[in-house]
């Protein structure tokens, strides 16, 4: 009887091994399928400028008619608000609006370079997919919020969902084996032997399982992050009038003589140091002469 169960463990491997041969062909399968699916999808979408619907309003780019297609839409927001909180508090109510909710958001105030408190704001919110043109929309239309910047991105995971979910059949059909197999051990270590294979296979599918569920996750809902900075206001005097009033000239008065003396202060130090140097040389020459003109002048002779 031990070595049936052995034999019979060792068919399972077999069998395993040739289900995954045929979960290869069936990954290749799938994935022709899925080309020759693009291939049909492309020729049903419209030229570019050209608007296109279903019956249920949701656009050809959410929703094939031919395949589930599974993609990631992501979206970054650089705004700026004249009032940050205001701003920050609407983001998240149209992420409720639209069905969504808010993943994360962080509201903070700090000195800007001129001193003042400002608020800053960062949001990232989940959406559905159905409504991600429409809340980027709403989000750009919010009263006193400029866009600054805006970038977005869209990747297509339905190959690699395909793939995952053949795999995860081959692992489940190959734990309906074992698990028969179980059923008929009647030894220790045969029960040992298929447990362990047993719990191998499932944390294979328990792996594979998270992956799908995070790419549900990703696809289902749109990811949209935002960081609004405060909008700040021109200074009033550039923006009422280019002339300069009178106290504006009156400190670029006091400013440029200050100037003027400092540099005039400078003048003279360079002139009191060259006058330094030059007065031991003048000196010299002045008793160089003094001594020539001596020796010239002839002495006087007193009378005989």
């Amino acid at each position: 009887m031990r070595k049936s169960i052995l034999g019979a463990v060792l068919l399972a491997i077999l069998a395993g091994m040739a289900l995954a041969a045929c979960g290869d062909d069936d990954d290749d399968d799938g994935a022709t399928a899925f080309r020759a699916a693009n291939d049909a999808g492309d020729a049903d979408v419209p030229a570019s400028g050209e608007a296109s619907s279903g019956d249920d309003g949701v656009a050809p780019g959410y929703q094939s008619s031919l395949l589930d297609r599974k993609i990631i839409f992501t979206a970054d927001m650089r705004l700026e608000a004249t009032h940050v909180r205001g701003a920050y508090e609407r983001a998240a109510l149209i992420a409720r609006q639209s069905g969504g909710f808010v993943e994360r958001s962080s509201l903070s105030t700090r000195d800007d370079d001129d001193g003042q408190p400002r608020e800053y704001a960062t949001v990232t919110i989940r959406i559905p997919v159905v409504h991600y043109d429409d809340v980027l929309n709403d989000l750009r239309a919010m009263n006193g919020v400029e866009v600054l910047s805006e970038e977005s991105s869209s990747t297509e995971v339905t190959e690699e969902y395909t793939d995952l979910q053949s795999r995860i059949r081959n692992l489940e059909r190959t734990e309906a084996q074992y698990l028969t197999l179980l059923d008929r051990a009647d030894t220790i270590d045969d029960i040992l032997t298929v447990n362990d294979r047993l719990d191998g296979v499932r944390s294979q599918i328990e792996q594979i399982q998270g992956r799908l569920n995070l790419l549900d996750d990703l696809t289902d809902l749109a990811t949209v992050s935002m960081s609004i900075s405060p909008l700040v206001p021109a200074a009033t005097s550039e923006v009422s009038s280019g002339k300069p009033s009178f106290v504006d000239n009156f400190s670029e008065a006091i400013g440029w003589s200050g100037d003027a003396l400092a540099r005039l202060l400078a003048g003279s130090a360079y002139i009191i140091v060259a006058a330094m140097w030059l007065i031991v040389p003048g000196v010299l020459a002045v008793v160089g002469v003094w001594f020539s003109r001596r020796k010239e002048t002839p002495a006087v002779q007193p009378p005989a």
